[in-house]
């Protein structure tokens, strides 16, 4: 196989349509985002792409030096041409960083001519359903709209072929006094289920904007019944999930609760057999790799619990998120990125009632990563 002569950390500029409005925790930020993307070249010119949010991530930090002329298929075991885990003389090197195994197999899969997604385990599915994500606090930034412009927005991506929007709750948490905040909170979800009609999934997301306040958490869940939520994301802390669900229960409500994993939950050996777990646990796989996300695949799936993919405004973490649900049967949904990068960025996800297809092309179906671009 081909071996790596050459590593490069590029950011790449994409824009949203418009500014981003405030969500429970955020305020106001700007249409101009960033994707720091990681790229692996071969010898024979092929490229292995990772993304790598943030500046403090250990692909960030760590000295990557030594993959120089490794051949990338040599870091791994491998069963039945599939990946088994990290090779033994290099587990502790790569599992410091562990988002470059994504860019290491994306030039394994390049190199057999097959999907990512044919080295991790058995296809389950054509498809994945994806949710848009652009709509937050737009009545904050528009008074005179009101959550008519939230709606709005909720209402474009659905003309944009989404079958699942999420809508952005928790305006007490920085934004509103309480309980006009929840008021508020109830008047938008409303608002954006009468936009978008029956047939659309609505997502809540608060941002861990109700943590401290269960009840009220309960009480909003309970007023927004009639909007049939498909689940309710990061609505309290996660230490109050069991406090939540047992405050639905008394009011004889029953919405599946989504939240981002613990530390522990990566590592299969280290998570606490009585830790309390979501009914859907919602990921960046960008953050943690491929191997990462299939150890946590396999504990959630062993607890009953459902997984959802986020992108965070990268196609990188978008494709990675596809090939991991196609032999992952317990992943319900993707994050689809409301960014628009430019053409040194290129892959095919795109959008057809509500779902994107499995890719087919060969290793992670990012086509260019131009070392020239801005």
């Amino acid at each position: 196989m081909p071996r790596i002569e050459g590593i490069a950390l590029y950011q790449i500029v994409g824009e949203h349509d418009d500014i981003v409005a405030p969500d429970a925790r955020s305020g106001i930020l700007p249409p101009r985002v960033r994707d720091r993307v990681l790229v692996l070249m071969a010898e024979d010119g092929a490229q292995g792409v990772t993304t790598v949010p943030g500046t403090d991530s250990p692909a960030t930090e760590a000295d990557l030096g030594w993959l120089i002329d490794k051949e990338p298929r040599s870091l791994f075991a491998w069963e039945n041409e599939r990946v088994a885990g990290i090779a033994d003389p290099y587990s502790k090197v790569l599992g410091a960083c562990p988002t470059v195994d994504v860019a290491l197999l994306d030039l394994c899969a390049k190199e057999a001519q097959r999907p990512l997604w044919s080295l991790l385990g058995a296809k389950c599915r054509q498809d994945i359903p994806v949710y848009d994500s652009s709509a937050h606090f737009e009545d904050l930034v528009e008074p005179g709209a009101g959550v008519a412009a939230v709606a709005a927005r909720a209402r474009a991506a659905v003309d944009r072929g989404f079958r699942a929007v999420k809508v952005h709750v928790g305006r007490g948490y920085r934004w509103m006094p309480w309980p006009e905040s929840t008021d508020r909170d109830v008047e938008a979800c409303k608002a954006v289920r009468a936009a978008v009609g029956d047939s659309v999934d609505l997502i809540l997301d608060a941002s861990g904007g109700y943590a401290g306040y269960v009840e009220d958490a309960a009480d909003l869940l309970a007023e927004v019944g009639d909007c049939r939520i498909a689940f309710a994301a990061d609505v309290v802390d996660r230490s109050e999930i069991d406090a939540l669900r047992r405050a639905l229960g008394s009011r004889a409500i029953r919405v599946p609760l989504a939240a981002a994993p613990a530390a522990s939950w990566i590592d299969v050996h280290n998570a606490s057999a009585d830790e309390v777990w979501p009914d859907i646990v919602e990921t960046y796989p960008g953050r943690i790799g491929i191997l990462g996300w299939l150890r946590l695949a396999r504990q959630a799936a062993s607890r009953g619990c459902r997984m959802t993919c986020k992108a965070a405004g990268s196609f990188v973490a978008l494709q990675l998120g596809l090939h991991l649900s196609a032999v992952t049967p317990h992943c319900i949904i993707c994050e689809y990125p409301d960014v628009s990068y430019p053409a040194t960025l290129r892959c095919e996800a795109m959008v057809a009632d509500g779902s994107v297809h499995i890719p087919e092309a060969p290793g992670l179906g990012i086509h260019s990563i131009d070392p020239r671009s801005p």
